[in-house]
């Protein structure tokens, strides 16, 4: 399901600045996640821009979600801190694993309630006919297939007028008309200088959208690196990914 709430405002300085045609949005110093003894995450360090797309790659345990749930104020880091330059936190929607909206009510009545029925019923309405999922806005959440429950996922994500997505792998269970429609969205969201957090596990999906990525093993970044520089090398994410692990 979406969550959509208020990152917690641990620091801001006065004014944002530019640096590389993007706009300084927040910036993660040292943050550091240990649950046990485990280390979660190691000394995350990360800028976000207005207008950018990061995406996040990397295996399973690696430590992604546990980063977007950080920014998303559901989980809390153990330290660390959160810097914002304009003076207030981000409007933050986000899209998790193993969420759900209530099985009783429809998809239609589910984002009605959650949004405390504040909200443009026709964008919303469009978003639905947008998803192919208009017919079926009157049905119960509990009848709809999984894929269908992601649809509803980013149709209540995409009605919110965030200035930060955080995505955890979103296009788990899309067909692929829906994954490409859904990446023309976040095209059109960066376009209207939204930022946004995206993790996958399918490289090409993220060498469509994204501006720069990070690569996490076991809770560190381990490469940063721009699709730009990728595409001047006449080399795919995927295939960039692959030669480090072999390497490894």
């Amino acid at each position: 399901m979406v969550t959509i709430g208020q990152v917690i405002n641990i620091f801001t300085i006065p004014a944002p600045f530019s640096r590389n045609s993007f706009q300084f949005m927040l910036e993660l110093k040292n943050i550091c996640k240990v649950i046990g003894h485990k280390d979660i995450l190691s000394n995350i360090n990360v800028t976000i821009e207005k207008g950018e797309v990061l995406g996040l790659l990397g295996r399973n345990g690696s430590g992604k979600s546990t980063l977007l749930k950080i920014l998303a104020s559901t989980v809390l880091p153990t330290k660390g801190t959160i810097v914002y330059t304009n003076g207030q936190a981000c409007k933050v929607s986000s899209i998790f694993e193993n969420y759900s909206f209530l099985s009783h009510l429809s998809g239609w009545q589910n984002i009605a309630v959650t949004k405390n029925f504040c909200f443009d019923a026709q964008e919303l309405n469009r978003l639905f006919e947008h998803y192919e999922l208009f017919k079926d806005r009157k049905a119960k959440y509990g009848t709809y297939s999984s894929g269908m429950k992601r649809k509803l996922d980013i149709i209540f994500t995409l009605l919110s007028h965030a200035n930060l997505f955080l995505l955890d792998e979103p296009t788990n269970s899309l067909d692929i008309e829906t994954v490409n429609l859904f990446l023309k969205d976040i095209q059109q969201q960066k376009k209207r200088n939204r930022s946004i957090m995206i993790s996958s596990h399918v490289a090409s999906d993220l060498e469509k959208v994204c501006d720069r990525i990070l690569i996490l093993e076991r809770g560190e970044i381990t490469e940063r690196i721009s699709m730009e520089s990728l595409h001047q090398r006449k080399m795919s994410l995927e295939d960039f990914y692959l030669a480090r692990a072999n390497k490894a």
